[in-house]
């Protein structure tokens, strides 16, 4: 028996049953609603049949029926990511106009290389892709170029291999002994993982060749450190500077590298400059001016960007922006003209405009999804000032929680002072304080010193307070091993209860903090008063349950 009479009566009968259960999914994102049913590894694979069939089902309800059933199955054991309170990571949720388009995406199904096989969809990303680079300072606009990529981390290791083979063109042909010397990158202490493994794969190593500059107490590089490490590598005769990854936006507490201060140094030294602004970027589309952020960021070589973050355009949607135009073909283009005919045959004008759209020889693969859509349709649907107004809604989300933060000095702690949308913060232990530190040296344990701190008296003015990222230097420091253990405990209770989720982090000399990331456009402060009262309630439950002498 066949398994479909009809792709289009087949797609009928699949979302006139899978529509009204997305309906349902989504209206259940309400403050009642658990973010997750958690489930041990062991208890779901129990609770779910995994099992991939070896032949076709007997009939073709048979088989509708066994995808209703995993579709319900993924939404009842899936995290609720559009939820309010999940704050658990740099993105959250997605707009209805994006769940659209990844449909339309998937039906249409071709690959956005040629304009011969995407005439339109090409023409959407290089609009897209000259928006974006002007409102990024890449002017005048038309001279910048860019392409959509899978993800952040993809976009940093070929903004890295454009910068290297730019600089070292031998290096297609002949490979790294053409250089002969050690090549080294050189980024922020708090850049994100993906700089350090692009090194590891383009084989510079992510030690000898990535260098890790350290950072200011609000987590910004900083300018007299990277100088000074440039000039000592330039100085040894087996290394060879040549890029600046900076970061605008960082993972854990958000913060902007100081690009103006650090682009005339790199141009001098003849340093490739590129920014990660995968997160921050999205403060280029603000309506209250956050973008000041950014100043620096028109003297780039190369910019990323994930609109999949901040800004509620599904996952994946990430672009590589370079200032100048054909660096990428000329940096990493393979002339396969048996799928790239350029201007090979192209004996009219109307022909060699549309060879003009051919853009997949600018990328590493072959074969990609055209995630362009997925933020074109967005920018239909808010235009920018919408965009904005989700990113500075956040903005004032942050104010709001700081506030409240500061507002409970005997229960929690600032990690730093947030200049983004991410929090970090530490709820005290119960028992805080111990009087045979002053004996052992950890008096002289930072977070013994953070009380007291100004209250600022309302959240518009959290710009007035001073509190900065301050390592500990104590070995074996009971008073960082209680703070860590406290946070990794709650952490532990708040995912396996369900009613918010936030991440930790930890940095060097750091213990292990609640890193908060807004992202929501549905959150409100009442759902931070929430989030905040149940961290409370729950470090309670757990000291209760120790002291009573039950294990957590």
């Amino acid at each position: 028996m066949k398994l479909r009479r009809d792709d289009a009566d087949e797609l009928g009968l699949l979302m006139a049953a899978i529509l009204p259960r997305i309906d349902h999914y989504l209206s259940e994102n309400t403050p009642n609603t658990k973010l997750l049913n958690y489930l041990a590894p062991s208890a779901l694979r129990k609770a779910v049949d995994l099992s991939l069939p070896d032949t076709v089902p007997a009939s073709a309800e048979d088989a509708r029926r066994d995808v209703l059933d995993a579709v319900d199955a993924l939404l009842r054991h899936s995290v609720r990511t559009s939820h309010a309170r999940f704050w658990n990571r740099l993105y959250s949720g997605s707009d209805p106009v994006g769940q659209v388009a990844e449909f339309v995406t998937a039906v249409l199904n071709t690959s956005p290389d040629t304009y011969a096989v995407a005439p339109l969809i090409n023409m959407v990303h290089e609009e897209i892709v000259a928006e974006l680079a002007g409102r990024f300072g890449f002017l005048p606009k038309g001279t910048a170029e860019g392409i959509f990529v899978p993800g952040g981390s993809y976009a940093n290791l070929m903004a890295m291999t454009v910068a290297r083979n730019i600089r070292f063109p031998q290096v297609r042909r002949e490979g790294l002994r053409s250089v002969n010397r050690q090549l080294v990158i050189f980024t922020s202490e708090h850049a994100h993982f993906s700089i350090a493994r692009a090194a590891m794969i383009l084989g510079f190593g992510d030690v000898a060749g990535c260098r890790k500059v350290p950072c200011d107490g609000y987590g910004r590089m900083s300018v007299s450190a990277l100088k000074e490490m440039v000039t000592r590598s330039a100085a040894n005769g087996d290394e060879l500077p040549f890029m600046v990854c900076l970061t605008a936006g960082t993972t854990v507490l958000g913060a902007f590298d100081p690009v103006e201060d650090i682009a005339e140094f790199c141009k001098e030294k003849n340093l490739w400059l590129h920014v990660d602004a995968s997160w921050g970027g999205a403060v280029v589309f603000s309506n209250d001016g956050h973008d000041r952020v950014l100043r620096g960021v028109p003297k780039a070589d190369s910019l990323t960007f994930n609109p999949h973050k901040l800004l509620g355009v599904p996952l994946q949607c990430s672009v590589l922006l370079m200032k100048k135009k054909g660096l990428l073909e000329s940096a990493v283009s393979s002339n396969a003209e048996y799928l790239y005919h350029g201007a090979l045959g192209c004996e009219t004008e109307s022909a060699r405009e549309a060879a003009s759209y051919d853009i997949g020889d600018r990328s590493l693969q072959c074969g990609r999804r055209a995630d362009a859509i997925k933020m074109w349709l967005a920018w239909k649907r808010y235009g920018a000032s919408g965009f904005g107004a989700r990113v500075d809604h956040n903005f004032k989300l942050i104010a709001y929680m700081t506030y409240r933060i500061l507002s409970q000095p005997e229960t929690f702690r600032l990690v730093a002072k947030p200049v983004f949308v991410n929090l970090c913060f530490w709820l005290l232990p119960e028992s805080s304080h111990d009087p045979s530190w002053e004996m052992n040296g950890e008096a002289s344990c930072p977070l013994l010193g953070r009380t007291g701190l100004s209250l600022a008296p309302k959240p518009e003015d959290i710009d007035d307070i001073s509190v900065k990222l301050e390592p500990c230097r104590v070995s074996n420091c009971r008073v960082c091993e209680l703070y860590a253990k406290n946070t990794l405990r709650i952490h532990q209770a708040i995912q396996t209860n369900g009613h918010i989720l936030i991440n930790y982090s930890t940095l060097p000399g750091v213990p292990a903090f609640f890193r908060f990331v807004g992202g929501s456009p549905a959150a409100t402060t009442d759902d931070i008063d929430f989030a905040l009262k149940h961290l409370c309630d729950t470090s309670r439950s757990i000291a209760a349950k120790q002291t009573n002498g039950v294990s957590h």
